[in-house]
């Protein structure tokens, strides 16, 4: 069953030189675009926008032109904005239409996609460009070596390629991108399985590590059982001396500070009586001292009594010798000295009763003070030195209750550590250890079985699906077929003066193989390589693959296309060579149903079954004369 391509139209506004153009695809035969140049008097046929007119069809398809131009280059200089590109075309019997715009007023820079009349874009420009490579199947580069012929591709082209394009063209022209997938994914697979196996061994050493820790657990619980027996016995010896010791001294110390106790008591006791004696003696001594100051209290108010006294009698005098009144300093009349006289003898006498009665409460104080001094005298003697005598007596308790607290602490410490020796026997944890050995010889297993697996996938990613496996086998199987059909378009092209033999292996200076693309060129006229031959030799060299590449295209992938393009595939060609493509190109019409074939020589005219003229006026704008 072939996977039928069928471009049917392609319609442009704004694109490249075009302000519209609409152009029918199919079933249009041997085609000549040809060109008219009216801006100019010096190119006529060129410069008019012949590549463009089919470039519409590889940006529809690709968003990229046989020039190589994409995005904002595409849009027409003069309008500068609304530019689109809408591509119909069927795959097999589903009808799609691509469209594709630039500064476009309504749809901005958008790409969209219609299948069977239902618009399928998808959420981006990216998954959409992704949409559509799966609905052609054809990559750009195989594409244009095998659909397009053009001076454009002159690099890319097959026989110019590097190595690696080379590769890749025939990849996808043998469908081995597939063997590039399997090999990628059976690298994911050993990268995968490593990533597995980098796991497998943590957990095996965290399980040996485990394992370890718990051997080392036992050996130091172990060792730490026989140290403890070792010290145990010294332990032991000492305990029982300390104890010894203390039951030994205990009674001893017990008496003596039981003696000092008794004695401490009894000297306190003699210092509560000495203070009794003193407390006893401070308040007679408060007391003497308050009796002491009403005598001499007595002592000065007598004193003054007497000042008074005398200076009354001195009063009483000056009235006796005086014509005046000493008092008031009036003249004396007998009636005032009488009444004078009075109050000063009068005053006299209260002095002197005064004066007796200060002097009896002194002789009664005094009485009491004597008293209290003998009550005093009686007083039992008071000892200084008992205070320091308890303070000898504490000291001395104190170092002995020392003694005795230091042999019971030491006793009490022995006991403990004695105690803190006695360890059980430490048993090893079998149970926990066999299923640390049990989980690592799963784990091993495990990581075998693995092992086997990523050399599995080792030998599919570095072997089976290299470039030296099932490809190369594949290139074996499709590289006589294109020289074959090469070697058959250069005997038509060249009349048998030139050969080719693709291989894909060359041999080194040291005759060593190494896999890398070689093409053998034998040529009549002496040519030993490509390089060495001439333009019109490399010409034919080149056409010969690209027709070859086509039919390995539409043959081995069943595949059919009714559009190809020849962009200038006259250049360097003679007349009779130019017939030769021409008969070629006829061939392939048959079977391809329209052959689009861009130049400007006007000799191969007649030999076409129609002929297509871009027309580019005098305003630079293009467009189709048929």
């Amino acid at each position: 069953m072939y996977f039928l391509i069928k471009l049917k139209q392609v319609e442009v506004n704004n694109f490249l030189i075009f302000k519209h153009l609409k152009l029918n695809l199919d079933n249009q035969g041997l085609v000549m675009i040809d060109g008219d140049n009216q801006s100019a008097d010096s190119y006529t046929t060129n410069g008019v926008g012949k590549s463009s007119s089919v470039s519409a069809i590889v940006y529809g398809l690709y968003g990229l032109t046989i020039s190589g131009q994409k995005s904002d280059e595409v849009i027409n200089n003069q309008a500068g904005k609304n530019c689109w590109v809408k591509l119909y075309f069927d795959v097999n019997d589903d009808h799609y239409v691509i469209e594709r715009y630039r500064k476009d007023s309504k749809n901005h820079n958008k790409i969209k996609v219609f299948a069977n009349d239902q618009e399928i874009t998808d959420s981006s420009n990216a998954r959409t460009e992704a949409l559509i490579a799966r609905i052609i199947g054809i990559d750009f580069n195989t594409y244009t070596n095998a659909v397009i012929y053009s001076n454009y591709f002159v690099g890319s082209s097959f026989m110019r390629t590097t190595d690696k394009g080379k590769k890749e063209i025939l990849n996808t022209l043998a469908n081995t991108l597939v063997y590039d997938e399997a090999r990628d994914r059976a690298k994911n697979k050993v990268k995968e399985i490593t990533d597995k196996e980098a796991e497998i061994d943590n957990q095996q050493y965290k399980l040996k590590t485990d394992l370890d820790a718990l051997k080392d657990k036992y050996q130091y619980q172990l060792k730490l059982f026989r140290e403890s027996q070792d010290r145990q016995l010294v332990i032991q010896k000492e305990l029982k001396q300390a104890k010894q010791v203390y039951l030994d001294n205990k009674p001893i110390l017990v008496t003596k500070i039981s003696q000092l106790n008794n004695k401490i008591k009894s000297i306190n006791e003699q210092i509560n009586r000495n203070q009794q004696a003193v407390n006893k003696r401070n308040q007679l001594i408060n007391k003497l001292s308050v009796i002491n100051n009403k005598i001499n209290s007595n002592k000065q108010l007598g004193r003054h009594s007497f000042k008074e006294y005398q200076q009354q009698l001195s009063l009483l005098k000056e009235f006796k010798d005086s014509p005046n009144c000493p008092v008031c300093g009036a003249k004396l009349d007998e009636s005032h000295y009488q009444a004078e006289y009075h109050k000063i003898v009068s005053k006299i006498d209260n002095i002197k009763q005064d004066i007796v009665k200060y002097k009896n409460q002194i002789n009664h104080d005094k009485v009491d003070r004597d008293k209290i001094i003998a009550i005093g005298k009686q007083l039992p003697k008071i000892d200084n030195s008992l205070t320091s005598q308890r303070d000898q007596l504490n000291q001395k308790a104190n170092k002995l209750n020392q003694q005795l607290y230091q042999y019971e602490t030491d006793y009490q410490s022995k006991q403990k550590l004695y105690a803190s020796l006695v360890l059980d026997k430490p048993v090893y944890n079998q149970d926990l250890a066999d299923k640390y050995v049990s989980k690592l010889r799963q784990l091993k297993d495990k990581q075998s079985k693995l092992q086997d697996k990523q050399n599995k996938f080792n030998i599919l990613a570095t072997q089976v699906f290299s470039d030296t496996g099932i490809k190369n086998y594949v290139f074996e199987l499709i590289i006589p077929f294109i020289n074959q059909k090469a070697n058959d378009y250069l005997e038509r092209l060249t009349n048998g003066q030139i050969n080719l033999e693709i291989k894909t292996q060359s041999t080194t200076k040291a005759g060593n193989k190494r896999e890398k693309m070689s093409i053998q060129v034998t040529n009549a006229s002496g040519a030993n390589s490509y390089k060495a031959c001439s333009t019109g030799e490399q010409k034919r060299i080149e056409l010969a693959v690209s027709f070859a590449i086509q039919d390995l295209l539409l043959n081995q992938n069943n595949l059919k296309i009714n559009v190809f393009i020849y962009d200038e595939c006259f250049e360097g060609l003679d007349s009779i060579g130019c017939e030769n493509v021409i008969d070629i190109l006829r061939d392939k019409q048959s079977d391809n149903n329209t052959i689009y074939v861009i130049t400007h020589n006007q000799y191969l005219k007649p030999l076409f079954n129609k002929v297509l003229t871009i027309v580019k006026d005098k305003d630079g704008n293009a467009g189709i004369k048929s």
